[in-house]
């Protein structure tokens, strides 16, 4: 399925993830009661009755805001929006239907290079996001987004992430789709001068992907955690420590391929250790680990220091968390 053009590449912010369409979509509470659904949580669509969902917001009743998902599309968009420039690829799985069209043209308007499989066995992954007042409850069918395939990626789009990727950014949760993918970029594109940033995402990640995560764990140049995925690391290492700056610290020294030195980022929401500190009105915050990533990636490609990608980081999350989900106001710019 042909879904436009992508402009001509650059040395990019190569990100491989899953990805999804999210609709945002405002609902009365009963809409939540009749479908067995409790505010603030996250449902994974595996029956008939989670998947008429889906149908019910598109019935034309609702005002449906669509965007891309996923906390890696998340990252990559944030950074593109930074740089402004077609500086951001995005790789993942979409199905042959027309909401895989739609996600690609939306991802597309932003600016992102889209190399995207197609599969034909499965639809596109989609998730609904119920407001109800101040809840935001999640319904998610993963789809197509999980059946990335490792053959066809090395067929079609490898030699481009080799040409083009100055940093690769590694979704925790694509350590489950396909491994293969991974450990081949990795070992490869090490010797090129190439950053190789890995976010855990969830502590789920953690516990039951750790092998994965050891296996890749030499070629990481950066990871980004919070402090509950950071003390799950811990725990599977047997450290004795719950400080998450001696935490930080061992991550760091673990054994890595080649001489250059690997740096931990451990967001502590609140309580973080921050290079700046913006007062926001905060709407969502759901988004605010994808925005850091995103801006610290940013920062990264643009050749920054740590201390000015992290703080292109704590800006790009001051500013999502205004908004409803991963979204940013088109004509705000980073201050340089």
């Amino acid at each position: 399925m042909m879904m436009g053009t992508d402009p001509e590449p650059q040395k990019s912010i190569v990100a491989f993830g899953n990805v999804l369409l999210d609709m945002i979509v405002p609902v009365e509470g009963d809409f939540l009661d009749k479908n067995g659904l409790q505010p603030d949580t996250t449902t994974l669509a595996e029956n008939e009755s989670h998947l008429r969902i889906f149908d019910q917001v598109q019935d034309g009743t609702y005002a449906i805001q669509y965007s891309p998902g996923g906390c890696a599309a998340n990252s990559v968009r944030v950074a593109q929006w930074i740089l402004r420039s077609s500086a951001t690829v995005f790789v993942g799985a979409v199905g042959d239907d027309d909401e895989s069209k739609k996600l690609v043209d939306l991802l597309r308007q932003d600016g992102t290079i889209v190399k995207c499989q197609h599969v034909t066995k499965s639809p596109t992954g989609r998730c609904a996001v119920l407001i109800n007042g101040t809840s935001r409850t999640l319904v998610t069918q993963l789809g197509a987004s999980v059946h990335f395939n490792f053959e066809k990626f090395m067929n079609d789009d490898f030699s481009y992430v080799v040409e083009n990727a100055r940093v690769i950014y590694i979704s925790g949760y694509f350590l489950r789709v396909c491994i293969r993918t991974v450990r081949t970029v990795a070992e490869i594109m090490a010797s090129k001068s190439t950053h190789l940033v890995v976010n855990l995402n969830a502590v789920w990640v953690v516990e039951t992907l750790f092998d994965q995560i050891l296996e890749i764990f030499p070629y990481m140049d950066f990871v980004i955690a919070n402090q509950l995925e950071a003390k799950a690391m811990a725990n599977m290492l047997n450290l004795k420590s719950t400080d998450v700056a001696e935490i930080a610290k061992f991550i760091s020294q673990m054994p890595k391929k080649f001489a250059t030195s690997r740096v931990v980022l451990i967001t502590r929401g609140e309580d973080s250790l921050v290079v700046a500190k913006v007062k926001a009105n905060i709407v969502d915050t759901n988004g605010a680990g994808d925005a850091f990533a995103g801006g610290f990636l940013a920062g990264l490609l643009k050749g920054d220091d740590l201390y000015e990608c992290v703080k292109c980081g704590l800006w790009a999350a001051s500013k999502i968390i205004q908004q409803i989900g991963c979204n940013f106001p088109k004509d705000l710019s980073y201050p340089d």
